[in-house]
């Protein structure tokens, strides 16, 4: 399959400009690394949950920290093998290791470019809302009577 990258998110790095692409191949990768998908988005934003006394999660209670850089920037490259797969691009991506050397962006910047991707990819793409045709008048009419 070869799409245009016209639509897709673009992340500059060094003077060009890369699609980004989150598919279900990339959210069942992340889903493998951290094993709860729902934990990764989490974990991408950089927001830990309060987990009360029986285990159970409480996502309207917790605090703010830094994002998890190893899968900010894994899900970074994931996304842009995806892109260059489906529009055929030949370009090098650049590594994790570049990735985390550069100094164009902070891990808060890569974070939300990230689940910018992410978050678009889980609740799928908006819909065009179809209007429904109203039905054709027929030409009768019906006649009032006076009494």
């Amino acid at each position: 399959m070869i799409l245009s990258d016209a639509e897709m998110t673009k992340f500059k790095y060094r003077g060009d400009e890369l699609p980004l692409r989150c598919d279900l191949l990339v959210l069942e990768k992340i889903q493998e690394k951290i094993g709860d998908i729902q934990i990764a988005e989490y974990e991408i934003k950089g927001f830990k949950p309060r987990i009360d006394s029986d285990g159970v999660m409480d996502t309207s209670i917790g605090r703010w920290t830094i994002p998890n850089i190893g899968l900010v920037i894994q899900s970074l490259v994931w996304m842009l093998e995806e892109a260059r797969e489906v529009t055929n691009g030949q370009y090098a991506i650049p590594s994790i290791k570049e990735l985390k050397q550069q100094d164009e962006y902070t891990i808060n910047d890569l974070s939300l470019l990230v689940y910018q991707e992410f978050s678009s990819c889980i609740a799928g793409k908006k819909k065009k809302k179809t209007v429904k045709k109203r039905p054709k008048k027929t030409g009768t009419e019906t006649a009032s009577t006076n009494a």
